[in-house]
């Protein structure tokens, strides 16, 4: 009889590897190590449990999801992780490529139908054992839950499932790849029209279209390449055949008579892509990019066939006579093997053999939602194909890695790398707009050469290949051939990428949405409808720590329907239970209610920051989501709702409905301007110009003596720091309550530079064109105010005597200001490392408020009115963050 026990982890945190080790030891104290192909402990929630592995309780896999796991993980308590430690620490801790789901086999007590037994798996574990070194005994795994651990490691590991499922005829016929609703039109280039996704047989095996032949040139323009056996005479080497370890065949070979007998799917889902805005990315391929740029390896196969041998899946290989030329001469780049030499070895190997000319690169693939990203669907069944995720992964991955130790150094060590894929997969880029994802297909040509493509992949394919379970043996010649075909492939392929262009120009102005929002939501919206709007919205809205704040109460009863610190990947996991039950409190609209406690939480919200005397915050706006406003006593709200306006005359009033745009006229003064239009079965056709519209919403600056009646009870100078990325845009309005009847004239808001690089500072009684070049910006001062530029000295912006022919307070307009900065900034100015940073560019300043005053709008009516409000609401606001 024997005896089976796991092997003690090393005590820590985390899970030392990413792959199990079985100890047996028979009786007579005779111990062997087994070859053990299983799933790492850390990760068996996330396969054990049906709503964690089916995606039903995950976030989204979208990008800004990924980017927020990865800054939860930053802001730890638990312990802080640099750059090169979070993304080396990423790929041990949660990367698995290659579980495969067993068909036969029935989860039970014990036992769970997955292993890591594809394709992909071999290639992750020659990775992560020989070429990017590291472990994650440190990962502070308290971090993040057990749904969001289980999100990280869905979203980096690749693989496939080609299992056949029941509800194929609906997943696999409406597919699309780039910012889409679910009608399928698409805000992006797509090949095949409106969806935005290439059929089967499209792109990805396309032949004819060439590419750049200073670095791509066709296999025809090649010059002659050595072959096997002349370099293995160059070293004095035999000419022999590298075959695949009998060991590590007889298991894999076990592994995969398991799966003979089942029905393959017509488009597989593909595990470890990422939503983006411009198309499905694989994720783990970025990640291990970049930490490979980090520790730059320049291994020999030598090494690495003496290295692999004392690896537990190999049996030594290196001391027999005749070794392959492949463990002598070629040296393996880890940044090429963790993207591009990786994925194709994979395809010319497993692929090539059985016909050359249809080696799927490229192979088209896509979302049935990118409003509400989970399974990413391959248009067909090819085994080991390299879909469109996978090109724009190792595209991304090889970019990142190839700059992310200059950019490092340049950030002062102060960059991380939530930061680094906030900057790439965004319109701004990393540090500088050349550098971002939109821009992939230019920037493939800076790094990645023909001569260098080549050697790398046949390299890392000849390393490959007798490491891997191939089930034919092929000589050298034949492997340097496939290798050189599928980079063909690659070539022809990268220029039909027609993923959606740069919206913003090299030198525009960015404005990014900043606001605290308050959605009054009718939740007689079925959940199935409703869900992708508000989860669209918030990644629209960057909602999070540097983004806007979004609050939803439930517009019958006025209770608070979701709050949360990190909004998109919490509302992700809003599952239809939680929804269920909110809805069973109460559904419809009231807009008594819903005006009522807004009122009062906004009234809250001002008596807080007036306590600490806090000058400035996200702009505020409230979001009426309905069908329509119900009946009301029209004058009971009109009187209302004056006040309102009165005591905040800085809070935007916008309406979201899927019905008759008209009927809100009692909410806002403009119905083309602040109320928008959807149907659930084109949500984002709405939703795009209202975040578009809520862009224009300014920051707040408030004089902090005034409490939430402007109602004056001390004096003295307010002030606060900002900051501002290189090319982009703050607005802030002040309102005229600040400022009605000033007549000191050295009342005055001031803006200060901090020697962190060029502001330019515009103000103005309108609010100034948005996403404007700043040269053009500039430009319109004379009709638009004044702009001034600073670097560390200060624009002085009077506020005496601007309300002279103003009645009323309300009579009277507010005071905008636009701080911008200029082109990117040196390295020297990079050193903005306070937690408020949201990048390590950013330029930083101060804004001075000086011997403002209180003035409010309005009359004493509103007192006792809003008293009983906020009482009858109290229990409800003691739920909000504020």
């Amino acid at each position: 009889m024997g005896q089976c026990t796991r092997r003690r982890w090393p005590p820590g945190p985390a899970i030392a590897s990413s792959l199990l080790v079985l100890t047996v030891t028979f009786m007579g104290g005779v111990a062997q190590e087994n070859a053990g192909m299983t799933i790492p402990p850390s990760l068996i929630e996330c396969y054990s449990n049906a709503s964690l592995l089916s995606g039903y309780a995950l976030p989204n896999f979208g990008i800004g999801q990924l980017i927020e796991l990865i800054r939860k993980v930053e802001n730890s308590q638990y312990g802080r992780l640099d750059l090169k430690n979070m993304a080396v620490q990423l790929t041990h801790r949660f990367r698995q490529d290659g579980v495969r789901r067993n068909p036969q086999t029935m989860a039970s007590e014990g036992v769970i139908p997955y292993t890591p037994s594809g394709p992909e798996f071999f290639r992750h574990s020659i990775l992560l054992k020989m070429l990017i070194p590291g472990n994650a005994y440190n990962f502070p795994n308290a971090s993040l839950t057990t749904a969001e651990q289980c999100a990280m490691h869905f979203m980096l590991s690749s693989t496939v499932d080609d299992i056949q499922r029941t509800n194929e005829d609906s997943e696999c016929n409406n597919l699309r790849n780039y910012e889409t609703d679910v009608s399928g039109s698409s805000t992006g280039g797509g090949s095949s029209g409106t969806s935005g996704y290439r059929q089967p047989g499209g792109g990805g095996y396309s032949a004819g279209v060439n590419w750049n032949s200073r670095r791509f040139p066709q296999q025809a323009t090649r010059g002659p390449r050595r072959n096997r056996e002349a370099r293995a005479a160059g070293a004095g080497l035999e000419a022999d055949v590298e075959i695949l370890d009998p060991t590590l065949q007889q298991e894999v070979a076990k592994s995969k008579s398991q799966y003979v007998n089942y029905q393959r799917s017509r488009c597989p889902i593909q595990g470890g892509v990422v939503f983006t805005p411009w198309g499905g990315v694989s994720a783990g391929t970025v990640i291990a990019g970049i930490a490979a740029g980090l520790v730059p390896q320049q291994v020999s196969t030598r090494d690495l066939a003496v290295a692999i041998q004392r690896s537990k899946y190999f049996t030594g290989r290196v001391g027999r006579p005749g070794m392959s030329s492949a463990d002598t001469l070629d040296v393996i780049d880890n940044k090429w093997a963790a993207t591009f030499s990786g994925d194709l070895a994979q395809v010319a190997l497993l692929q090539g053999p059985q016909d050359p000319s249809r080696m799927a690169v490229g192979l088209a693939a896509g979302w049935t939602s990118t409003l509400d990203p989970k399974k990413y669907y391959l248009s067909q069944t090819v085994d080991a194909a390299m879909s469109e995720a996978n090109v724009r992964g190792c595209i991304d991955g090889l970019v990142l890695g190839t700059g992310v130790n200059d950019w490092y150094s340049r950030s002062r060590s102060n960059l991380r790398l939530s930061q680094l894929l906030d900057m790439y997969y965004s319109e701004r880029g990393v540090f500088g707009r050349n550098n971002r994802a939109c821009l992939r297909r230019e920037r493939v040509n800076d790094v990645a050469s023909t001569n260098t493509m080549d050697t790398q992949t046949e390299a890392f394919a000849k390393f490959y290949g007798p490491n891997n379970p191939l089930s034919v043996t092929l000589s050298d010649d034949v492997i340097t051939t496939l290798s050189d075909t599928a980079v063909s492939r690659l070539q022809s392929f990268i220029p039909t990428l027609n993923d959606p262009t740069c919206a913003v120009g090299t030198t525009s102005l960015m404005v990014r949405p900043y606001v605290n929002l308050i959605i009054n939501m009718d939740l007689s919206y079925q959940y199935q409808d409703i869900h992708p709007v508000i989860s669209y919205l918030l990644e629209k809205l960057e909602a999070g720590q540097y983004g806007s704040n979004v609050t939803i109460l439930n517009a019958k009863d006025g209770s608070v329907v979701f709050n949360s610190s990190y909004p998109r990947l919490d509302w992700s996991m809003f599952n239809s239970d939680a929804y269920s039950n909110a809805r069973a409190r109460a559904n419809g609209f009231d807009l008594q209610v819903s005006l009522s406690t807004t009122l009062s939480y906004l009234r809250l919200h001002d008596t807080d920051l007036h306590r600490r005397r806090v000058l400035t915050g996200r702009g505020q706006a409230v979001l009426y989501l309905t069908q329509a406003l119900g009946s009301y006593d029209q004058m009971r709200i009109y009187t209302r709702y004056q006040n309102f306006r009165a005591l905040f005359p800085d809070v935007d009033t916008l309406v979201l409905t899927s019905g008759n745009r008209n009927g809100f006229g009692v909410l806002t003064n403009d119905t083309n301007r602040d109320v928008f239009a959807f149907t659930v079965t084109d949500p984002a056709s709405g939703v795009r110009p209202l975040v578009e519209r809520i862009k224009t919403v300014p920051r707040r600056i408030r004089n902090a003596n005034c409490d939430a009646d402007w109602v004056q009870d001390g004096s003295g100078n307010g002030e606060f720091v900002d900051y501002v990325e290189p090319l982009g845009v703050n607005y802030y309005r002040l309102a005229p309550n600040n400022f009605y009847r000033v007549k000191d004239e050295y009342a005055r808001v001031r803006v200060q530079g901090q020697g962190y690089g060029t502001l330019t500072v515009c103000y103005s009684r309108t609010l100034p064109a948005m996403n404007g070049t700043q040269n053009t910006f500039a430009s319109q001062a004379g009709s638009a105010g004044t702009c001034q530029q600073l670097t560390t000295g200060n624009v002085e912006i009077p506020i005496a005597n601007l309300c002279a022919d103003a009645s009323y307070v309300k009579d009277c307009a507010p005071l905008y200001i636009a701080v911008s900065a200029s082109q990117a900034a040196q390295t020297a100015d990079m050193r903005c490392n306070e937690d408020a940073c949201r990048f390590p560019d950013m330029l930083k300043y101060t804004v001075i408020l000086e011997r403002a005053g209180c003035w409010s709008a309005a009359g004493a009516l509103h007192a006792a009115g809003l008293l009983t409000a906020l009482l009858a609401v109290l229990p409800l606001l003691l739920q909000f963050n504020i």
